[in-house]
């Protein structure tokens, strides 16, 4: 066996049914949505029984029919990893031995042939992208598996992260769960990870080294900590090590600058780095790009530097330098507009640049300021048609929630977004991280709680998803990035294999539809059949295949905001007690029903089916004076709710057969989902229906199963309604049933109230003749 100093992991990528499942376990443990497993409902789909995100119903899509040498998977981390990048040249230049896997969920059988073939001193583990510590977990496990004696290192964002984050006594049970030999605790670790390796070369001490915890006894000893920083410049990327690697994927993320010169208050830039805030030289830069293109085969560049065009004189002597040179790389990167002017953005397109990461955050000057930021609405108005001019695709991030923010102001950031129309966006919640610097003013602004769990002096995290879904369902003419599953850098690297910017935004566009569709309508197991077509013909990207014409559907943007805007124009005005008594209201299953009630139709005088349907659900109204609403489900449509006063009056229900039905009808998807926003109607300063009665026409009172089940679609309506009535036209007969649940109504009172119905019916059609129930 070969003994070599180390072997790096690179990204382990957890399965997102492991990844869903972690977030609704949180959110049943919390007892109400988690905001996190709610705003996850945003970037995923229901197929197949399965619960998939952008990236995976590609590869779902694309597969479809294809034989097994001719299928692939899409996945947004299929590139060859920085970390391993810069690690493997840190060590080799130190004259440290290295092997590596690039990905683990891709490569564990090359991961465990190495293992078995080789003796290392230590496996190191990287942590870059993680946000739960079941991926490295799920790592040390395999490790262990195929070789106990070895030894495990631990490092990277996620451990420094959570040593920062976490008292000692809540950071070793980690440890000890972890169950690695060795943790990496400093941001930047290259120096304690080859002190750490020399040690374990040699069999020195380690408690001399800093920025280390090692396994003591049952327990861990954790070492002083101190700043642990390399200079960029002493550690480029040696690409030559690498390239057959980059080669696969033709796709590098470098950097060429330290730190960031500005200090935003929610981002953890200004407590690592901001005093060290300096770019590389450009002859530096030029070495660099020379590197890439004599590696060869790389043939686009990520620039992950935070403010890349800052200072801006540099910039544009970087970007004249790229056009000289003629390296003919695509690329994109992160840009600051308030630090750009037209001749900057000219250049970049000049020097190969095909998009930007725009960190608008919000168009609240308010919020603005409270975040630090220095970029402005003025800005975008500025730089966004230069953009577009030049071809330079945008991605704009928006975050809600930050101290400041309110329902007009999340309403004044989306309106702004519409108006300069990015290519692409991704509304989130605000996460409060404690080593940004809002937390060092929190009281300012009574800041309390973290992570997705807090509250301010304008807002809470519940009341930020609240908005952050209806900015997804309201959003058009802007494409929303499913993060995660389908970033914004993913757009690029789709394009590398084939598939256009402008079909992926499609592709994108009818995703959004099938999520919405799944919060409107979370009952109805399959997706639109047109939405699914549509999405299945883009998918095979690599095919002449004709693409299904964009038609009207229910679940676009201008759709729902037509829609929204003809519900709430139907809710009444705010009265508190109402509201508050019909968020209490809960009932479950109607699993009982009574037996059909027969009417002779010749003696209602033979009403037309629109009419009867009118009066019945105005006999239903009748029963309670405190029901807003009664719900209608016709034969084979989904349910859609009725206010009680489209029926009250003969008047009003002329009006509602005349013309409104036509109206509920075409905006019936959304009913139930817009009334139960209680939170959208606060705004418009209108009450939450309540809905107590519903009605099914075109169905037997014998076939409960079946009116249920269209209810079923909207299942947090179900829990405010009590009575279910069944009604059936055949022949000279009107069948009359009623489903309710025995647990919270009586017998007595389901047959009272279907009773009632039947005795009113008559005088709401206007019949004189009294008819009783046989």
């Amino acid at each position: 066996m070969s003994t070599v100093d180390c072997l790096l992991v690179g990204h382990n990528e957890m399965s997102f049914r492991d990844y869903y499942g972690i977030l609704e376990n949180m959110a049943a443990s919390s007892g109400r949505d988690h905001v996190a497993f709610r705003d996850l409902q945003f970037n995923c789909v229901n197929y197949e029984g399965d619960h998939l995100q952008g990236q995976d119903m590609l590869t779902t899509l694309y597969n479809e029919g294809r034989p097994e040498h001719e299928r692939r998977t899409f996945y947004n981390g299929d590139c060859f990893w920085t970390a391993i990048a810069y690690l493997g040249s840190y060590l080799n230049k130190r004259g440290y031995s290295f092997d590596y896997v690039n990905l683990f969920q891709d490569e564990k059988e090359r991961l465990r042939k190495l293992l078995l073939e080789n003796n290392y001193h230590a496996v190191v583990l990287t942590g870059t992208m993680y946000v739960f510590e079941q991926n490295i977990w799920e790592v040390v496990r395999f490790v262990r598996s195929v070789r106990k004696d070895v030894k495990i290192i631990a490092g990277g964002p996620y451990i420094s992260k959570q040593a920062e984050e976490r008292e000692p006594e809540y950071l070793k049970p980690l440890f000890r769960y972890l169950d690695a030999d060795f943790y990496c605790y400093s941001r930047e670790g290259e120096q304690t990870l080859t002190k750490l390796i020399d040690a374990l070369r040699h069999g020195t001490p380690l408690d001399t080294i800093p920025n280390l915890a090692y396994r003591e006894g049952r327990g861990y000893k954790v070492t002083e900590k101190v700043k642990d920083h390399t200079p960029l410049a002493q550690n480029m990327v040696d690409y030559q090590l690498f390239a057959a690697d980059y080669a696969k994927s033709g796709w590098a993320n470098i950097r060429i600058s330290d730190g960031c010169p500005y200090a935003c208050a929610f981002c953890s830039f200004p407590e690592h780095g901001n005093e060290r805030y300096v770019t590389l030289p450009l002859e530096r830069i030029e070495q660099e790009l020379d590197a890439i293109k004599a590696a060869g085969a790389i043939t686009h560049i990520f620039f992950v530097d935070a403010t890349f065009n800052v200072p801006k004189k540099k910039f544009k002597d970087l970007m004249q330098l790229m056009i000289r040179k003629q390296y003919g790389f695509k690329w994109h990167c992160f840009f600051r507009c308030d630090q750009a002017d037209e001749e900057a953005i000219e250049l970049m397109k000049q020097a190969g640049c095909i998009g930007v990461f725009l960190g608008l955050e919000s168009a609240s000057e308010i919020v603005l300021r409270n975040m630090d930021k220095t970029a402005h609405k003025a800005d975008f108005r500025r730089t966004m048609p230069i953009f577009k001019r030049l071809g330079i695709r945008t991605m704009i991030s928006v975050q809600v929630g930050f101290p400041g923010e309110t329902y007009d102001t999340i309403a004044d950031t989306m309106a702004f977004l519409e108006e300069i129309q990015p290519d692409f966006t991704r509304v989130q919640i605000w996460f409060c991280d404690v080593t940004t610097p809002v937390w060092y003013k929190r009281n300012t602004f009574d800041l309390q709680g973290k992570g997705y769990g807090w509250r301010h002096y304008t807002m809470d995290a519940e009341t930020a998803v609240n908005l952050v879904e209806d900015a997804f369902m309201r959003l058009d003419g802007v494409t929303w990035i499913p993060d995660p599953g389908y970033n914004w850098v993913f757009c690029y690297m789709l394009e590398n294999l084939g598939m256009p910017i402008e079909r992926q935004k499609a592709f994108l566009g009818a995703f959004a539809e099938a999520a919405r569709e799944r919060l409107v309508l979370p009952g109805r197991p399959q997706i639109h059949a047109d939405i699914l077509k549509e999405m299945r013909e883009l998918a095979q990207f690599d095919k002449e295949m004709p693409v299904a014409s964009t038609q009207r559907r229910p679940f676009t943007g201008a759709a729902y905001r037509e829609s929204e805007a003809f519900w709430v124009s139907l809710a009444e005005p705010e009265m508190e007690d109402r509201r508050i008594a019909a968020t209490a209201k809960a009932t479950h299953v109607h699993d009982v029903t009574l037996p059909a009630l027969l009417l002779p139709l010749d003696e209602l005088g033979m009403p037309e089916p629109v009419a009867l349907e009118a009066a019945m659900l105005a006999a239903i109204a009748s029963l309670d004076q405190g029901s807003d609403s009664v719900g209608l489900s016709p034969d084979g449509d989904v349910p859609f709710p009725v206010p009680a006063a489209a029926v009250a009056s003969a008047e009003a229900r002329e009006s509602y057969e005349s013309s409104l039905r036509g109206r509920l009808i075409t905006h019936r998807t959304v009913g139930f989902f817009i009334q139960q926003h209680s939170h959208k109607l606060a705004y418009w300063r209108k009450r939450v229906p309540l809905l107590q009665h519903a009605l099914v026409s075109g169905v037997g009172a014998q076939d409960l199963a079946a009116a249920v089940q269209r209810f079923a679609l909207i299942p947090q309506q179900l829990e405010r309604l009590e009575l279910l009535f069944l009604m059936d036209r055949q022949g000279d007969m009107l069948h009359l049933g009623l489903a309710y649940d025995p647990a919270t109504v009586s017998l007595d009172r389901a047959r009272q109230a279907l009773q009632s119905v039947a005795k009113t019916l008559p005088q709401q059609l206007g019949v004189n003749t009294a008819l009783l129930p046989g």
